[in-house]
């Protein structure tokens, strides 16, 4: 008999159950329900369905949804009431107003700021000198590039001035500025021939620089031999300019060959050769040249023939007739 009272109380129970779960809900549904106040004076019943950051949804209690209501749009008390609801409360702090009073009493609650003293470098005593300053690290960085400016003037001066570099290094790191000024203001050693020196210099010049010359070439002429070759105009014989004796630019043809950018060559019966790697082209006067070629107008006929700087091997200054 107990086993049966006690199996129809559980059952009893069991049926109650789901009547008191609609209670619940039914009381929770109705706490989370309010009224949400709008600046416009508009009334919303309901709870938050939705928040973000450009405003909040209400589900109203006669049934739908509102339009989303941007956080301005609601007054304070609402705000301040949406600050606790778990959905809307992180986006609503931005726009709660906070009283003076409070604000005032967050600013007596704030910590006072504390300026402490920092290490300073204590600084010498009385005016600075100018001998103590060559101690620093940016003085001596200074003196050091002088002195290697000096001696680099030293050395080039010793070789310009034909004076032993050991000796002159030695005078200028001892003597600085003056060595190098006062070795500057010498003559060059070997530059000045004595007083007998000079006849026979005269007659070695007038030997070399004589008929005979092109006969007996000797040691002491071969500059002077070698420069009547490059430019035999007395002999009458053709003028020859090769690659590595000369360079070909424009300064070089402007200069040895003016004559021949006239309209009517000076010379007449002179004519430029060209030799190139490819072919022979006798000109007779130059029409125009730029930085990288030259351009001449043929021997034969009016055309023009454009050579490049870098393809003439050889320029032989010849008669027109001569082969």
């Amino acid at each position: 008999m107990r086993l049966v009272s006690t199996l129809a109380s559980m059952r009893l129970n069991f049926c109650r159950l789901p009547l008191f779960l609609l209670v619940c809900l039914l009381a929770a549904f109705s706490l989370s329900a309010a009224e949400f106040k709008l600046t416009n004076g508009d009334i919303y019943n309901g709870r938050v369905a939705s928040a973000t950051d450009d405003g909040v949804v209400f589900t109203l209690d006669s049934g739908g949804f509102t339009p989303r209501v941007s956080w301005p749009r609601l007054t304070q008390e609402t705000l301040q009431q949406l600050s606790t609801n778990p959905v809307a409360g992180k986006f609503v702090t931005p726009f709660i107003e906070v009283a003076v009073e409070v604000k005032k009493k967050e600013k007596v609650k704030k910590k006072e700021i504390i300026l402490k003293e920092v290490p300073r470098v204590e600084l010498p005593s009385g005016k600075p000198r100018f001998f103590s300053s060559l101690g620093s690290p940016v003085m001596l960085a200074v003196i050091i590039a002088l002195y290697a400016s000096n001696l680099f003037a030293a050395f080039h001066i010793a070789k310009y001035r034909n004076k032993p570099v050991p000796i002159v290094l030695v005078v200028s790191l001892v003597f600085p500025v003056l060595g190098p000024l006062l070795y500057l203001s010498m003559p060059t050693e070997g530059s000045a021939p004595s007083a007998q020196g000079d006849g026979s210099a005269a007659s070695a010049a007038s030997t070399i620089g004589g008929p005979m010359d092109e006969k007996k070439p000797n040691a002491g002429g071969l500059g002077v031999a070698a420069h009547a070759k490059a430019t035999p105009a007395d002999s009458g014989g053709p003028q020859v300019f090769k690659r590595d004796e000369v360079t070909f630019d424009r300064r070089f043809f402007e200069t040895k060959f003016s004559g021949f950018f006239r309209m009517m060559p000076s010379d007449p019966d002179k004519v430029l050769v060209f030799r190139t790697a490819k072919a022979e082209i006798v000109g007779r006067r130059i029409s125009r040249i730029s930085a990288n070629e030259i351009h001449v107008q043929l021997l034969r006929g009016t055309s023009e023939a454009a050579i490049g700087f870098g393809e003439i091997n050889e320029v032989i200054l010849r008669h027109k007739d001569a082969k």
